[in-house]
């Protein structure tokens, strides 16, 4: 599948999931070979995006090609693959669940065997930083540090992956981990997090990544 089409594919579908509306929230794929990126269009209704208006940039972030504006958080997208040589591909979305533990600065801790999907971290929280500013980018790429999902505080949730379908099955679970963990603090029960040992990981997890 061409580049342009992954980062169309991957917009559309998290709508479909429900994690991001109309036109937020934004998603790019790195180009292994030239290190290009690509990445969605600033304010486009998900289901009017194409290939063709996909902005592309270099790895420096200075703009190849784009009809419209690139989204407003392309420097997040940069600083995060300029520090991470194993990403090539960002989701950042807006999700309900998740963006509301970002809102109250609480980090959410793994409660089912879908975290296996992020790394069954316990996922932190970036500081707050104006939305689309180089110190946004600098506390994401600081907080993620070599985890594949951090939240992004009063704002959203990033993740990480080493494809498209990658970093868009993570942010799937993170948002499905935010709402289990939301539900149990709504029940006021006590609760383990997720903790396996390095057997049961290697098991429920790389069969998964390495496909």
């Amino acid at each position: 599948m061409d580049i342009r089409q992954e980062v169309v594919k991957m917009a559309q579908e998290a709508e479909k999931y429900g994690l991001i509306k109309y036109k937020s929230g934004n998603f790019s794929v790195r180009d292994k070979y030239s290190g290009y990126i690509y990445i969605t269009p600033s304010w486009i209704p998900r289901e009017e995006l194409t290939p063709e208006i996909i902005s592309v940039l270099d790895g420096s972030g200075k703009i190849l090609s784009s009809v419209y504006k690139p989204s407003a958080e392309y420097l997040m997208h940069v600083k995060i693959y300029q520090n991470r040589s194993d990403v090539f591909a960002i989701c950042h979305s807006h999700s309900l669940y998740a963006t509301t533990f970002a809102i109250a600065n609480i980090e959410i801790p793994p409660v089912s065997r879908e975290a296996v999907h992020y790394g069954a971290i316990t996922i932190p929280v970036a500081d707050y930083a104006p939305p689309g500013s180089e110190e946004l980018a600098d506390n994401v790429v600081k907080t993620l540090g070599q985890y594949d999902c951090c939240l992004l505080r009063n704002h959203g949730v990033v993740t990480v992956g080493k494809n498209a379908e990658d970093a868009l099955i993570k942010l799937v679970y993170v948002e499905e981990n935010a709402k289990e963990f939301f539900n149990l603090k709504l029940l006021g029960v006590s609760f383990q997090p997720l903790s396996l040992s390095s057997e049961e990981y290697i098991s429920a997890f790389v069969p998964y990544y390495n496909k």
